[in-house]
This record gives C-alpha cells, structure tokens and sequence, in this order.
C-alpha cells in the first residue's frame, strides 16, 4: 500500500479553490485511489474549475464508482467541460486499467 503526502488530501478542503483543484489534479496524478471519496466531494465545489479538476483527477484514477455523479454533474452544468474530449479521456483511461 502506498502512503500519500496528508498535505494534499488536507488540501482538498483548503479555502483557495486553486489549491483544492491543484490537490485533486495531483492525487489524480500519483494514483492515490484512497483519496477518490475525498476528490469526489469536489464534484459539487462551488467553483468550475474545481470541479474540472475533479473530474479530470477521478478519470485518471479510473474511478467507475464516480461516474453517475459526475454525469449528473455535466447534466446540470452543461459548456463548463468538453464532454467530447472528457469521455474519450475516461475511455483510454479505463481501457489501461
């Protein structure tokens, strides 16, 4: 079992959203599927950006278990993501795992 820096899943919660996103991204990155509750909290962040880099973070960690959240998501939100280029990011993801 791998051990992640706490910083950045404490960083999730942090009032800068730059940093919550940046956070997210980066447990995305380093593969901390420990983290995908935490970073799927994210899906209902108040700013758009955020919620991206939530999204973008859960896809490279193939977490399947966040899908209907984040299509009830894109559902609600509409032009803020690409969802073209989304699902095809979630499909080359997936189809690795």
């Amino acid at each position: 079992m791998r051990i992640y820096p706490v910083g950045l899943l404490q960083s999730l919660i942090d009032q800068d959203s730059s940093v919550r996103g940046g956070a997210a991204w980066a447990l995305g990155r380093i593969g901390a599927r420990q983290a995908i509750a935490d970073i799927s909290g994210l899906l209902v962040d108040g700013d758009d950006w955020v919620r991206r880099d939530a999204v973008q973070a859960l896809g490279e960690l193939g977490a399947k278990v966040a899908i209907p959240e984040i299509v009830k998501l894109l559902a609600t939100i509409g032009g803020v993501f690409h969802l073209k280029g989304l699902m095809k990011s979630w499909e080359e993801t997936l189809d690795s795992k």
